[in-house]
């Protein structure tokens, strides 16, 4: 059973865990939030600014223009998401991991870090 990623109290969608290389660990990710509010169209909006910020990031020629410098401004819209501790880990046994923001990849990859300062 897959493990499950909360913003606070919302759920977002469910994380097969695939691997670690401390201190980053990833997995698949699979989507589970619907736009029904503003918390929750401002999550969608950032999960897709970070798959097109880091899929640019890993385009050495992207990285070199502008396209970088707006999406990195545009990441200033999601600083509220980027700069919280409301980010959670629930194990299929129940244990709550806190997380730092995750990072989502094009390909349903989520990346993460844990918390160690909560």
């Amino acid at each position: 059973m897959p493990d499950k990623l909360y913003f606070d109290n919302l759920f977002i969608g469910e994380i097969d865990f695939k691997d670690a290389d401390f201190p980053s660990l990833w997995g698949s990710f699979t989507l589970v939030l619907e736009p029904k509010d503003n918390l929750s169209d401002h999550i969608l909006n950032y999960i897709e600014h970070s798959k097109l910020y880091l899929l640019t990031m890993l385009d050495s020629d992207n990285f070199q223009n502008n396209e970088y410098d707006d999406l990195e401004k545009e990441g200033y819209k999601y600083i509220d998401l980027i700069e919280t501790d409301n980010w959670k880990i629930i194990s299929e046994s129940g244990e709550i991991s806190k997380i730092l923001c995750p990072v989502f990849d094009h390909d349903n990859t989520i990346n993460w870090r844990w918390d160690f300062t909560t």
